[in-house]
C-alpha cells in the first residue's frame, strides 16, 4: 500500500474553512438571545465541554492526551479568547472543597432538638433521613442538567438560568423571573431569622433587661454598617472557623444539658409548656400543624441545595460534585440526629429554639451565645453581601437598566440597597417574634421549591423535550398524539417518580405554609407570648 503525502496546502485550506464555518456559526448564536437558543446547541456545546474537561484532567494527572482534539475543543468552545481562558482557568475547586463548602453551609442544627420535641424520637429520625435521601436525589438531578447543559460558550451561573434551558420558550423565561424573585425572598427571610435569633441571644445576655425589638434592631444596624464594604473576601475567609464554632457549641451544649435542667422559663415562653418533669416521646402527642411546622424545620437541615449550580460552577470537573455532595449530606444527616436524640432526650417537651438557649446555667447560656452570636454576625454580614449583589444585578442592573456596582452611582445605590434589605428583614423579624414559627414558614414557602420542587419539576421538562428532539419533534405540541407518544414511554419510571416528587412538594409547601401562619396565630394568644414590635422577649 502506498502511503498517501499530506499536502499542507491543503490542509490549510481545510483549516480555513473550518475556521469560517465556525467564525459564522458564532455569529449566528451571538446574534441570538442566551435564553432563546434551541436544546440542542446547549446539549452539543456541553458534550465538548464534557471532553475537554477531562483531556484537562488527564493532562492535569500526567497523562497522555491527543493535543490536536485538544486545540479543537478550545477553538470550538472558543477558549482561544484569552478572558475566556483565564475565566476557565480560575476554575480549581475539587470535589474535597465542595465537600467543605456545603458541611461549612450546614444551616439549623440548633432546630433538630425542637423538631424532635415536635414530632417524637421515630418520625423525627425517619423525617431527617428520608429529607436527606430525597433532598441527595434532587442535587444528583441538579448534577445531571448542569452537565449535560453548561459549557465555557453558554455556562450556566446560578440557579435559576436552569429554567428557560430546561423549559424552554416563553414559559421558560418568566419561570426564571419566578425563581429569582423568591430567591430574594430567601434572602430576606433567611435574614430576618438571623436577626430574630441572635436578637433572642442578646437579650438572654442582657438577662432581659433590654428591649427585644431594641436589641434585634442594634444587630440590624451593625449590620448595616459593616455591609458597606462591598468586599467581603478577608471575613468570607472565617466560614471554616464559624464551622468549627459552632461544632464546639454543638458538643458543649449536649454536655451541658446533660448535666443540669431544662430552662423551665424560656421553655414557658417560646413553647408554652410549663411543669417540670421532661418527657421525651417516641411519637410526641401534638397537633398536625404542629408536627408539619416541625417537619419544616427539619427540611430547613438541606437547604443549601440553592448554591449548588454555582459550586459546579467553580469545579475542575463538575461529573465529580457527588462525591463531595455525597459526604456531605451523610455528615449533616449524622450531626443533625446524634444532636437532636441527645438533647431532646435530656430536655423533652422543655427544647426550644435555638437549643443553645435552652441551657439554665447563666454563665454557660452567656458563653454559648457569644459565640453563636460572633458566628452568626459573619454568616449574616457574608449573606447580605451576597444577597444584595444579587438582587442589585437581577432588579438594579436588568431591570431597571441602572449603573455598574463599580461606579459613583452604583455604590451609592448598594449602600442603600442594603440598609433597605436589613430593614425589611427588621420589620419582619420584630413584627413576628416567633423563631420556631417564622422558620417553619419560610422553609416550607421557599425552601422546600429549591431543594425538592425545582430540581424535579425542571429535569422532567427537560426529559420530556430531549425525548421529542429524538423523534424530530423541535417544540412542544401537546395537541400532536404523535408527540405524546414520544415523550411519554422512553425512561417511564424516571418521569413518573420525577412527577410525584413535584406532587409531594407541593403538598409540603401548602402544608407546612399552612401549619406556620396557624402556629403563628395560635402563638399570638398565648398568655405571656412575645408581641410584635414589643419589648418583652420570647425566650
Amino acid at each position: 500500500m502506498v502511503e498517501e503525502k499530506k499536502n499542507p496546502v491543503a490542509s490549510d485550506v481545510r483549516s480555513a474553512r473550518s475556521s469560517q464555518e465556525r467564525d459564522l456559526k458564532d455569529e449566528v448564536l451571538e446574534s441570538v438571545p442566551t435564553d432563546q437558543l434551541p436544546l440542542e446547541t446547549f446539549i452539543e456545546y456541553a458534550k465538548l465541554e464534557r471532553e475537554l474537561e477531562e483531556i484537562d484532567y488527564d493532562k492535569h494527572k500526567g497523562r497522555e492526551v491527543d493535543q490536536s482534539r485538544l486545540q479543537q475543543l478550545i477553538d470550538e468552545l472558543g477558549l482561544q479568547d484569552e478572558i475566556a481562558a483565564a475565566n476557565r482557568a480560575l476554575r480549581m475547586a475539587s470535589w474535597f472543597n465542595i465537600f467543605t463548602l456545603i458541611t461549612t453551609d450546614i444551616l439549623g442544627p440548633q432546630k433538630a432538638p425542637w423538631a424532635f420535641a415536635q414530632l417524637g424520637f421515630v418520625p423525627a429520625s425517619l423525617i431527617y433521613v428520608a429529607f436527606g435521601v430525597v433532598a441527595t436525589y434532587a442535587a444528583l438531578l441538579l448534577t445531571h442538567m448542569y452537565l449535560k447543559l453548561s459549557s465555557s460558550k453558554f455556562p450556566l451561573r446560578n440557579y435559576s438560568e436552569l429554567a428557560p434551558r430546561a423549559i424552554g420558550g416563553v414559559f421558560g423565561r418568566y419561570f426564571k423571573f419566578v425563581m429569582d424573585g423568591m430567591q430574594i425572598l430567601q434572602f430576606v427571610f433567611q435574614l430576618s431569622g438571623l436577626i430574630l435569633q441572635n436578637g433572642q441571644a442578646l437579650s438572654q445576655m442582657a438577662h432581659g433587661s433590654a428591649c427585644f425589638s431594641g436589641v434585634m434592631f442594634a444587630f440590624a444596624a451593625a449590620g448595616m454598617v459593616i455591609n458597606q464594604v462591598r468586599s467581603l473576601t478577608h471575613l468570607s475567609k472565617l466560614t471554616t472557623f464559624n464551622f468549627c464554632i459552632n461544632l464546639l457549641v454543638l458538643f458543649a451544649t449536649m454536655g451541658i444539658v446533660a448535666n443540669s435542667a431544662p430552662n423551665y422559663l424560656s421553655a414557658q415562653k417560646n413553647n408554652g409548656v410549663s411543669g417540670t418533669k421532661v418527657i421525651a416521646e417516641l411519637f410526641a402527642k401534638n397537633t398536625m400543624s404542629q408536627k408539619f411546622v416541625g417537619a419544616m424545620n427539619i427540611s430547613y437541615a438541606y437547604g443549601g441545595a440553592m448554591l449548588f449550580v454555582e459550586f459546579m460552577a467553580e469545579m475542575r470537573r463538575p461529573r465529580d460534585f457527588w462525591k463531595g455532595l455525597f459526604c456531605a449530606q451523610t455528615i449533616i444527616i449524622l450531626v443533625y440526629l446524634v444532636y437532636g436524640i441527645v438533647v431532646y432526650y435530656y430536655q423533652g417537651q422543655f427544647s426550644i429554639n435555638p437549643a443553645n438557649q435552652g441551657i439554665s446555667p447563666y454563665k454557660w447560656q452567656t458563653a454559648m451565645n457569644a459565640l453563636i452570636l460572633f458566628t452568626q454576625f459573619v454568616s449574616a454580614a457574608i449573606y447580605c453581601n451576597v444577597a444584595v449583589k444579587v438582587i442589585y444585578r437581577s432588579i438594579i442592573e436588568r431591570v431597571f437598566h441602572g449603573p455598574s456596582m463599580v461606579t459613583k452611582r452604583g455604590r451609592v445605590i448598594f449602600s442603600v440597597s442594603v440598609v433597605i434589605f436589613y430593614t425589611v428583614s427588621y420589620v419582619l423579624a420584630s413584627a413576628i417574634p416567633q423563631f420556631s414559627n417564622v422558620t417553619g414558614f419560610f422553609a416550607a414557602l421557599l425552601m422546600v421549591p429549591f431543594s425538592y420542587l425545582f430540581p424535579s419539576l425542571l429535569v422532567l421538562a427537560l426529559r420530556v423535550r430531549e425525548d421529542g428532539l429524538k423523534k424530530g419533534f423541535c417544540s412542544i405540541q401537546p395537541t400532536n398524539p404523535h408527540w405524546w407518544n414520544a415523550i411519554l414511554w422512553d425512561k417511564w419510571c424516571l418521569k413518573v417518580f420525577d412527577f410525584f416528587i413535584v406532587i409531594g412538594s407541593l403538598v409540603c409547601m401548602g402544608m407546612g405554609s399552612w401549619s406556620s401562619i396557624v402556629a403563628m396565630v395560635q402563638t399570638f394568644k398565648n398568655q405571656g407570648a412575645s408581641t410584635s414590635f414589643g419589648c418583652d422577649p420570647p425566650v
